[in-house]
Parts: structure tokens; sequence; C-alpha cells
């Protein structure tokens, strides 16, 4: 075997110059030192905020409103057809109805959605959807979780009182 050849780099007044091969071997491995581990601090508990008063004739409204739509989703029910998209209808009304009993609705939405059950019990289905719909362009960050389902039932109610 030929003798290693030194490498070649360059010197910095452009000139190339043979360096020396190093001498100097790796030292013996050394075990990593740990990290501290802290231990963890414990966490007070938050105070929750107290739960806000919902307005009496909001409550009203909402027993109404409640009683109302799940009338007319039961109605819808009695179709086996529509069983899946009934069942997705209960689930955002469920959501609804916690909004409504929670009082994280507003009062200018729970008046309209009584207005929107007022029409469904006399039948007048057409208004209703215009209504939620009026609603849907008025109010979309407040109702669009459950919105679309709640005009969803009414368009279904429509078909089933034909």
């Amino acid at each position: 075997m030929p003798p290693a050849q030194p490498p070649v780099t360059s010197q910095p007044n452009g000139n190339w110059a043979a360096q020396p091969a190093p001498t100097a071997q790796p030292g013996p491995w050394q075990q990593p030192v740990q990290a501290v581990v802290e231990q963890p601090v414990p966490v007070q508990a938050v105070a929750q905020p107290p739960q806000q008063q919902v307005d009496p004739q909001i409550m009203q409204m909402t027993v109404f409103i409640k009683g109302a739509l799940s009338q007319v989703l039961q109605r819808c029910m009695a179709n086996p057809a529509d069983k899946r998209k009934c069942d997705d209808i209960k689930t955002k009304l469920d959501k609804m109805f916690a909004a409504l009993d929670t009082g994280a609705v507003s009062g200018t939405v729970v008046q309209k959605l009584k207005t929107v059950c007022d029409m469904s019990n006399s039948g007048d289905f057409t208004s209703a959807t215009k209504m939620l719909g009026g609603m849907t362009k008025d109010h979309y960050g407040e109702i669009s979780t459950w919105g679309p389902a709640v005009s969803r039932l009414m368009k279904m109610g429509q078909a089933s009182f034909r």
C-alpha cells in the first residue's frame, strides 16, 4: 500500500500547501450528564365564572322551542327512510338545547326561534324556513353549529305534513 498523502488545503494567500494528518484520536466515551428534572408545580384550580342568570321569559321561550322542535322531529322520525337524517338533526338539536339552557343563545335569536316554532306549529314551514335563512345571514356565528339542522328539520317537517 502506498504511504498516505497529506491532505491539501488552501492558504490565506491563495497558495496550496500540504497539511499533516491529524494525530489526535477521539477520547473515551463519557456517559451524558442527566438533566435535572424538576417536580411539577401543582396547578391551582381556576375559579369557574358564576353561571349567568337566564331571563325567566327567555327560559319560557326556551321550553316552548324545545317542545315544538322535538314534536316536529318525532313526526319526521315516523318515516324509517329518514332515520339517519333524524339522528343527525337530533344530535345538533341537543347542542342547541344545551346552549339554550345555559343562556349561551342571545335573546334576539331565542325570540326568532320562537317565531320559527310558531310558524311550524301552524304548518307554515315555508315561512319558518325563510326566517331561518335570515337568521343564518344575521346571526351566523351564533347559530352555525345547529342552524342548518333546524332548517333541514323544517324542510323534512314540511314533507311529512303533505
